[in-house]
């Protein structure tokens, strides 16, 4: 049997705001991982049951070589002991519950995982990091990070991506526009976690742990690529790594 191309496994959840009844995922995260030569492999959460979701999430790693962590809607505070703000909308535990559990045991079998958004908060928060529930809590200079949900293919702002980081190795270091759709954003990180990208106004936009095979982003590079390629880079990265892992797999 010749080589195939790697899995990559990315959570599908129900979304009421959206449409009611059925379990959506954005096609710009399916056509770049396309693109970048992944299979996608949608994957639908369960019930709030803690240990069916453990189970759950082995069987699923067991059939993907890789994971990305798309974007959507709040990651509870629950997830780093706080009680939610009032601006916290819509929140959905059984998400939380599915993409921690594949996110440890990916950790655990060497599956390399990339996060986008909502991606990059659930790694922090699922390894013990915190999270600003509302950017207009912070002190200090602010830019625009909530451009309108319809204009996420345009650039409004920069952020500084640090020497010496996996996503220096991708992206290159320096200054790099990026579009901005988040009310969220890391607070404290988690440890063991490095941050690869900060925003003019110091909000965390990149971190990553080589080590553990994660990397992740705050801005939606699946809507950048067709304008600005070289945000392919991210999802080539990811396609890459998980196929030399399902290599090693069937070594």
């Amino acid at each position: 049997m010749g080589d195939r191309k790697p899995f990559i496994g990315i959570v599908a959840a129900e979304d009421p705001l959206a449409i009611s009844g059925k379990f959506v995922m954005n096609s710009p995260y399916i056509r770049a991982l396309q693109q970048a030569g992944g299979l996608p492999l949608l994957i639908p959460h369960l019930d709030d049951d803690e240990a069916a979701t453990e189970e759950a999430a082995a069987g699923y790693a067991g059939l993907i070589d890789g994971l990305l962590l798309s974007g959507g809607h709040d990651v509870s505070p629950f997830m780093y002991g706080e009680e939610p703000a009032p601006t916290v909308t819509y929140t959905l535990a059984e998400r939380d519950l599915l993409e921690a559990a594949l996110l440890r045991e990916s950790v655990k079998r060497g599956i390399p995982v990339f996060g986008i958004c909502r991606g990059i908060q659930l790694m922090n928060a699922a390894f013990g990091g915190t999270l600003w529930q509302e950017l207009g809590d912070r002190e200090g200079e602010k830019i625009c990070h909530n451009q309108m949900i319809l204009n996420k293919q345009e650039i409004v702002h920069h952020v500084e991506i640090a020497e010496g980081t996996l996503l220096a190795e991708i992206m290159g270091a320096g200054k790099l526009a990026v579009n901005s759709h988040h009310h969220q954003a890391v607070r404290d990180v988690a440890p063991g976690f490095t941050v690869s990208a900060v925003a003019p106004d110091g909000v965390i936009e990149g971190i990553e742990n080589v080590e553990l095979g994660m990397y992740a982003v705050q801005w939606h590079p699946e809507e950048l690529y067709e304008r600005h390629p070289h945000f392919m880079k991210l999802f080539t990265c990811l396609v890459g790594k998980a196929a030399e892992y399902a290599g090693k797999q069937r070594a």
